[in-house]
């Protein structure tokens, strides 16, 4: 059970590290590929989110 809640605890505060990289790496530098990495990768961390509860 603790295991499961270190993973959304985890996934929660991930999420917006990864959208603040998404927006200072991406969006600002027009990096189409890296804002389909970053999207990528919240896609992935909230399906782990969701599948963990």
């Amino acid at each position: 059970m603790t295991v499961f809640q270190l993973v959304s605890v985890t996934a929660t505060f991930y999420l917006p590290t990864i959208n603040a990289d998404l927006i200072d790496n991406g969006l600002l530098r027009t990096d189409v590929g890296h804002i389909w990495t970053a999207g990528g990768w919240m896609v992935v961390v909230s399906i782990v989110q969701l599948l963990e509860r």
